[in-house]
């Protein structure tokens, strides 16, 4: 049936009874004009008359009237229960997102424990490597081994030395991967053999004041992950000022800046600590 004659329908009905219940009331008042013209005895029968027509009428109305309220309070209903179904399952979810803020937090602790335990790994695999900083782009050759294993002592002065180093066995020598154009050259990263190779050439390191090749200034560090490289790089403004005050200074794995001033040591691991207390200084 289409919505058209649905209404159409609609409209007939109600005119019905729109007519019906019209037509009951002229029926009562014919009924009541009656009951002025005839004569006593038949008045209390048209009083009873007129009541069950007004009874009738009463039922009729409040009838529909209950249905209709029938029928709020079964949607009230269901809508009662879907609220409490509702507030149900958001208390479910409360409960559940509590259990999962706790385990978010176990989880977070124990991933930053895990990174930690990594990089302390990774930092241990690399205790035996040096990385050699600025040296032009080629200069290893094809071999990067051989030439380093005789460049290296020469370089440092190793070899001039009462025990004189002519040769250090490498294990592995090769240019890090990460590269700009224009930029400076790629860091060797050097695999030594032996652990005592490693304190040999730091002390060489540290005994001199610059070291240069082909016109270019070389830096020589020891090897480290990238997350400690990042932590002691942010320490660089302030060793440029210890630098300029000539206070000498440390800086210890991981990345802890330890300087002697007036006789007292002082260890930071924060560079806004150090930086306060260079800023104090006079």
């Amino acid at each position: 049936m289409s919505k058209q004659t649905k209404l159409q329908t609609k409209k007939i009905t109600s005119a019905n009874a729109s007519a019906s219940t019209s037509h009951r009331e002229i029926l009562l008042a014919d009924d009541l004009q009656q009951c002025q013209t005839q004569a006593p005895e038949d008045v209390e029968a048209l009083i009873l008359k007129v009541s069950e027509s007004f009874g009738a009428t009463m039922e009729e109305k409040l009838s529909k009237f209950s249905e209709t309220l029938d029928k709020i309070s079964t949607t009230l209903d269901d809508l009662s229960m879907r609220i409490t179904a509702a507030e149900q399952r958001v208390s479910d979810v409360e409960d559940e997102v509590t259990g999962l803020g706790k385990r978010l937090a176990e989880a977070e602790k124990k991933i930053v424990l895990l990174v930690s335990c990594v990089d302390d790994l990774e930092n241990r695999s690399r205790r035996d490597n040096i990385r050699i900083i600025n040296l032009k782009e080629g200069t290893e050759g094809t071999n990067p081994i051989q030439f380093f294993e005789t460049w290296l002592p020469s370089f440092l002065g190793l070899d001039k030395r009462p025990s004189a180093v002519t040769r250090i066995k490498m294990d592995r020598a090769h240019r890090s991967f990460w590269s700009l154009q224009g930029a400076r050259p790629r860091p060797v990263v050097i695999k030594l053999h032996n652990s005592r190779d490693k304190q040999r050439i730091m002390a060489a390191v540290k005994a001199a004041p610059v070291l240069e090749h082909d016109g270019q200034r070389i830096t020589i560090n020891q090897d480290l992950s990238s997350a400690v490289r990042e932590k002691r790089r942010a320490f660089n403004a302030v060793c440029r000022v210890l630098i300029d005050k000539g206070i000498r200074f440390n800086m210890h794995f991981p990345a802890t800046l330890t300087l002697t001033h007036q006789g007292a040591t002082h260890k930071f691991s924060s560079p806004k600590e150090a930086e306060a207390f260079v800023q104090a200084l006079v």
